[in-house]
């Protein structure tokens, strides 16, 4: 391990300039003043954009390994790569599994620093997502200082939702350091208050006080990933973009402007997040005839089983479509009832177990859907089947 480490550090030495520069030129990344910590740190930041891990890594410039999803392990001649390189620690999406647990605390007892997204996915709205239910426990089992990063400017420059990068001004400030003695001295509530107190955003509240602009091209394209329900026709997965516009075939309009702010007809919404709030609100409360009710589909969808080793396999192909008990894709089904751990990756991707212990994934890199859509509706017709709970950090207290 302390050669490997040893290589690590000489690759990230070298390599940090070069993203640091990359970083002010592309995002217009500005880094703040290093803390101040002795020993080992483990690392919280807030999860904004799909470049996470070098915003931080300049922010510390010194060398720290990364808790990284399951997925990113799972790209061939690039995973190799950059487990070769970087050594990123897997997790499951789902979860900060037992295994991933060990393999920070022996990077943090050899004298490494650990970085851990502890929101477990990028926000679709602008807020932060509130941090998975065991994340302070694992903090104050680790017995090393943790260190809290906030990165602001994500949401706008590299929307989850969105299909290209904008350019504006993207900040990072280090929050607070809490050292093993007052981490002891704080409960796991007061712990998890304090974490996700330091890492909140709402890109919203940002935008509106110093008003930079994010300048890109088609800034509304792939929106409808975000934006699942229409406010005039009250229909779900209608809303289609264009450009920097979006629209329904009942008539809305709208555009969306370097701000991030909305416009149009058929809507009064001023925002993404007030826009979601709503249809939060809308689907939670949403009737439906009978059990047999189509929800909302997708055509030409792939359902993939992932393996231990990140290999995948396809074990069905067709429609995806959810009831309020069933969900489906071409010949497989399953009720909801069987399923648990479920979350979202990319723009939208769902992944899921279920409770025989298999993990799956349905995409369509090609065709994609609104996944944010599906994980919604199950929520609000799952709750007697206890799903919600099961679910990864429990929708109903993320923060959307």
């Amino acid at each position: 391990m302390k050669n490997n480490a040893r290589f690590h550090k000489i690759v990230y030495k070298i390599v940090l300039p070069i993203i640091r520069a990359l970083s002010l030129l592309i995002f217009g990344f500005y880094r703040p003043p290093k803390p101040q910590f002795d020993g080992p740190l483990l690392i919280i930041s807030n999860h904004v954009t799909h470049y996470d891990y070098f915003f931080v890594g300049i922010s510390l410039r010194e060398h720290l390994y990364f808790v990284a999803s399951e997925h990113a392990f799972r790209r061939k001649y690039l995973s190799r790569i950059l487990r070769f390189l970087f050594a990123p620690i897997p997790h499951s999406k789902a979860a900060l599994g037992v295994s991933t647990v060990l393999n920070i605390k022996r990077k943090l007892a050899a004298g490494h620093n650990v970085c851990i997204f502890a929101e477990g996915g990028c926000s679709f709205n602008g807020q932060s997502i509130k941090t998975v239910s065991s994340t302070a426990k694992v903090v104050r089992s680790m017995g090393v200082s943790l260190a809290t990063i906030r990165i602001k400017g994500g949401y706008f420059t590299n929307p989850r939702w969105g299909k290209y990068l904008r350019r504006g001004r993207m900040v990072a400030e280090w929050v607070n350091v809490y050292t093993p003695e007052q981490l002891k001295a704080m409960s796991y509530e007061e712990l998890d208050s304090a974490i996700n107190q330091d890492i909140f955003v709402d890109a919203y509240e940002e935008v509106e006080t110093k008003r930079i602009a994010y300048k890109g091209k088609n800034l509304a394209e792939n929106i409808e990933f975000t934006l699942v329900m229409c406010p005039q026709c009250k229909q779900l997965n209608r809303l289609k973009s264009k450009g920097n516009e979006f629209f329904c075939a009942c008539g809305l309009r709208g555009k969306y402007d370097v701000f991030g702010g909305i416009r149009g007809k058929g809507f009064t919404f001023r925002s993404i997040k007030d826009w979601d709030i709503w249809q939060r609100g809308a689907i939670a409360n949403l009737k439906v005839p009978d059990q047999q009710t189509v929800l909302c589909s997708d055509p030409n969808q792939y359902l993939m089983e992932v393996s231990p080793d990140h290999s995948t396999r396809r074990v069905a192909y067709g429609e995806l479509s959810l009831t309020p008990s069933r969900l489906t894709i071409g010949q497989w089904s399953s009720p909801l009832r069987d399923l648990s751990r479920l979350a979202l990756i990319k723009q939208g991707y769902i992944v899921f177990s279920t409770r025989d212990g298999h993990f799956f994934e349905i995409r369509n890199h090609r065709q994609k859907y609104a996944g944010y859509l599906y994980v919604l509706l199950m929520e609000r017709f799952s709750k007697h089947y206890d799903l919600t709970r099961r679910m990864y950090g429990g929708l109903s207290s993320i923060q959307y």
